[in-house]
């Protein structure tokens, strides 16, 4: 298993997927989730970095699709970044 730089400062986790595939980035992605559901934290700020914008639409197409998700939208100062509130 692919190890990922994992930051949680005040009920925010940073996640970082450059140099993941879409596949790995999801399996990931679930496993953070469940994390910040379980920990009570309300903000996630995923690194998909700009490329060819396939893990960016993997996963907004997830987070469209969960049930844990208030909203998400691209960060107005880096748009390689989405940040999700739960």
């Amino acid at each position: 298993m692919r190890k990922t730089r994992l930051h949680a400062v005040q009920e925010i986790i940073e996640i970082d997927f450059h140099g993941w595939t879409v596949a790995e980035s999801l399996a990931r992605l679930d496993e953070v989730l469940d994390r910040a559901i379980l920990s009570d934290v309300r903000q996630i700020n995923i690194i998909h970095g700009l490329g060819t914008g396939k893990i960016k639409n993997a996963v907004h197409l997830y987070l469209q699709n969960s049930k844990y998700i208030s909203r998400f939208e691209l960060s107005p100062v880096n748009p390689g970044v989405t940040v999700v509130y739960l």
